[in-house]
């Protein structure tokens, strides 16, 4: 993968980011624009993420974090020879060079302090030469393209305030800008342009648009709900067509204004007539505009759900990329590096899941994308977790935090448990002030133990523990006994089943909570504050290899060492102490903690509220990675749920703006030594990483040394795998030649021998 180069323009300072090893999986339903470049190409706006498009060889190649963008929200863009340029909605500038795969960055909008957030929006551009004519919420700025710097702002609104300018047009020295408080005219030789009396008003209205057609000026006039298609003769705007709806996207061309409505698409060309492209009827009944541009006999059309359309008289096909059908990703299970499950439903801080959306369930498999519609899931809103069953790959089931849990075999949607015909149940509407009638089924998670048998655990039901054995029936467990206030129940976490199926989940206002059965005898156990948690809220455990159980709270993160032993003596959690950079300080100290995966290496991939995702060493005292959005493919720091491929060591993240994953390289431990691999193999000089030993079995003794068996390197694996620098115990890197990997097994009765060539 190229090397991303990034120049930040307001510090004047040169990033270079190597975004190897990323892959993004960003949702493409939701079209916002769509640009026909001179190029050839079509070029979707989706949120976050863009696409172009190549009708003549029928490819679509996905363009994001991973390859430039900021993850912010693209509200437009502009093909221009080898650039492409990006407008956000947060002011920030993206000048992409489609030859080298550069990337110049200017923020200088995104940190003027004397524009509100509100006011910052990139509407659209007009290159001239090599000057930019940067149309935004505050006004315009012309921008040198060729010397990456701003020249200067208009602020032409009554008093020199600022004004929202939708977008521009350069008539020989005049300059027409589309506002929303009318059509204003000046002239690029006045030296005065910063002065609202430099610039005219010619025509009232909120002027949406405004191109130059054959020499002939063409605009769009919003009045109310009624678009109106004007063309300027000598500086008066002449009516020319009325259209119901509101003007959502226009694109230039040229030899007409292609205009998009919700439900239908028009042309407006220099001879002032007004054709109809394309309606919501026939092949494209059903669908919701957004946008659309015009290539020779092809219409492309943007819509609200469905993606970017190709549509002529012979065909109507999906043309955007594959993806889950939302960027809101609020929980993910990963059963194989290509089977991926993701939840779209959501609740608050307080687990409340209202409002109750109704997004469906995505799905990646190896045939590619398939997303499951609400429409298919019995009616199950709000879906927060999707949980396989290890037992039998082609089962897996959702939950709801309303209408209970939904079991799908093969694909395909089955039986809906809730209140009627399980052992689940609905909150206490009483309890909860609401209607005696109101009925809620709300199941934050499932997970299997050893002997088959499913857990689930139901948010604000005092028996919120069940357990469906594998003959189908069902058994509670009554949590009043651990809870903080014994009249009401509490939201839960996700649960953790270890080895020995113990269980533990975390509570909103009880703190951890644990459960297991020591010779056929219930226990049920919980800590708190007053045994060192931060707070009683508890967001996520995870168990390591060691079992010792990382417990994340809505203030930072503690660690209970050999948790099984809180069923059986008192016991407090233990505080990270990290020392990094010559300070010293506890990990994660006031982080809200979303969520937490151990790695194939016993590390801890750590998941925050704000502050990105973090990988520390088996002991948590080191930090390996710290992923934000301004170092990494991150389209935001705010992070919803991981999942952890231990098959193929990829970490996936899943945020609200979209799903991304990293290659890590730690692998689950192998059942033998047959299959180890050492990579790369040979290192060449150009090479700074790591050398990778996977294949290994947990605890396994590695020993590295030169062709005539002088000891360089030696360590004791914790997962299925090891990296070494290729220092040796002195701290230097080893001299080029062959070098003899021993590996043995913690009972010595296997053993491999591997080797490696280095080239410095």
């Amino acid at each position: 993968m190229n090397i991303l180069r990034i120049l930040l323009l307001f510090s004047s300072a040169i990033v270079h980011g190597q975004y190897t090893g990323w892959s993004s999986f960003y949702s493409y339903d939701q079209i916002t624009g769509v640009v026909g470049a001179k190029n050839g190409l079509v070029y979707g706006l989706a949120e976050n993420s863009l696409f172009s498009y190549d009708p003549a060889a029928n490819e679509v190649v996905p363009i994001t974090t991973v390859s430039g963008l900021l993850g912010d929200n693209v509200n437009t863009l502009t093909i221009s020879d080898n650039y492409m340029m990006v407008g956000y909605l947060n002011g920030m500038l993206g000048f992409h060079n489609l030859t080298d795969g550069s990337v110049v960055l200017d923020n200088s909008i995104d940190r003027n302090i004397t524009i509100p957030g509100n006011n910052k929006s990139i509407n659209s551009f007009l290159l001239k030469d090599q000057t930019l004519y940067i149309s935004a919420n505050y006004g315009i700025s012309s921008y040198d393209f060729a010397n990456n710097r701003f020249i200067e702002s208009y602020f032409f609104g009554v008093n020199n305030s600022q004004i929202q300018v939708n977008q521009t047009e350069l008539v020989g020295t005049s300059l027409y800008a589309a506002t929303e408080q009318g059509l204003y005219k000046a002239s690029t030789d006045n030296p005065n342009l910063l002065l609202e009396s430099a610039w005219s008003k010619i025509a009232e209205g909120q002027w949406k648009a405004i191109g130059l057609i054959n020499n002939t000026l063409l605009g769009v006039v919003q009045s109310g709900t009624v678009s109106i298609c004007a063309a300027l003769i000598n500086d008066v705007a002449v009516e020319s067509h009325r259209e119901s709806g509101t003007l959502l996207w226009v694109d230039v061309k040229e030899n007409a204004l292609i205009l998009s409505f919700s439900n239908k698409i028009l042309s407006f060309d220099a001879d002032q007539l007004v054709s109809t492209l394309a309606t919501a009827t026939g092949n494209l009944s059903g669908h919701t505009f957004s946008s659309a541009t015009q290539l020779g006999d092809n219409l492309f059309i943007g819509t609200s759900g469905s993606g970017l359309l190709l549509h002529n008289p012979s065909e109507t096909r999906v043309v955007s990329p594959s993806g889950p059908s939302r960027n809101e990703i609020f929980d993910l299970s990963v059963i194989a590096e290509n089977d991926i499950w993701i939840a779209h439903g959501a609740f608050n801080q307080y687990y409340n899941p209202y409002p109750l959306n109704a997004y469906g369930i995505s799905r990646l498999s190896e045939g590619g994308w398939q997303n499951l519609p609400f429409s298919s899931l019995s009616g199950a809103r709000s879906i927060v977790s999707v949980a396989p069953n290890p037992n039998d790959t082609n089962q897996l089931f959702a939950c709801s935090m309303h209408e209970g849990l939904l079991e799908i075999n093969n694909g395909v949607v089955g039986t809906l448990w809730n209140q009627t015909n399980s052992g689940l149940e609905s909150l206490d509407p009483i309890e909860l002030g609401q209607n005696p009638n109101y009925r809620s089924v709300r199941v934050r998670d499932v997970a299997f133990d050893s002997e088959g048998s499913m857990w689930s655990i139901t948010s604000f039901v005092a028996k919120g523990l069940k357990k469906h054995n594998v003959v189908g029936n069902w058994q509670s467990v009554d949590l009043l006994p651990v809870l903080s206030s014994p009249t009401r129940a509490a939201g839960y976490s996700k649960l953790e089943i270890s080895l020995n199926d113990e269980i533990y989940f975390g509570s909103s206002s009880s703190g951890l909570i644990g459960y297991t059965e020591i010779n056929g005898t219930p226990v049920l156990r919980s800590i708190g504050v007053a045994e060192n948690l931060p707070t009683e809220d508890v967001r996520s455990v995870a168990l390591d290899y060691d079992d010792n159980l990382w417990i994340g709270t809505t203030n930072g993160l503690r660690v209970l060492y050999g948790a099984r032993r809180m069923f059986t003596q008192d016991v407090s959690a233990s505080t990270v102490v990290i020392e990094e950079g010559g300070n010293v300080g506890e990990l994660l100290a006031s982080q809200n903690i979303k969520a937490i995966e151990v790695d194939g290496n016993n590390q801890k991939w750590v998941a925050t509220d704000g502050a990105g995702v973090f990988l520390f060493a088996e002991d948590g005292k080191k930090t390996i990675h710290h992923f934000t959005k301004e170092n990494s493919p991150l389209p935001t720091n705010f992070i919803q749920s991981l999942a952890y491929d231990n098959q193929s060591g990829k970490i996936f993240i899943g945020t609200s703006s979209g799903l991304v994953a990293f290659q890590g390289n730690a692998y689950a431990p192998s059942e033998t030594l047959e299959n180890i691999e050492v990579y790369p193999n040979p290192i060449r000089p150009q090479y700074n990483g790591p050398l990778t030993i996977r294949g290994l079995q947990a605890n396994c003794v590695v020993k590295i040394t030169d062709i005539v068996g002088n000891a360089v390197y030696e360590t004791l694996s914790t997962g299925g795998s090891v990296q070494w620098d290729m220092n040796s115990f002195s701290g230097k890197r080893v001299r080029s030649g062959v070098y003899l990997i021993f590996v043995t097994t913690k009972d010595g009765l296997d053993s491999s021998v591997e080797k490696v060539m280095i080239i410095n």
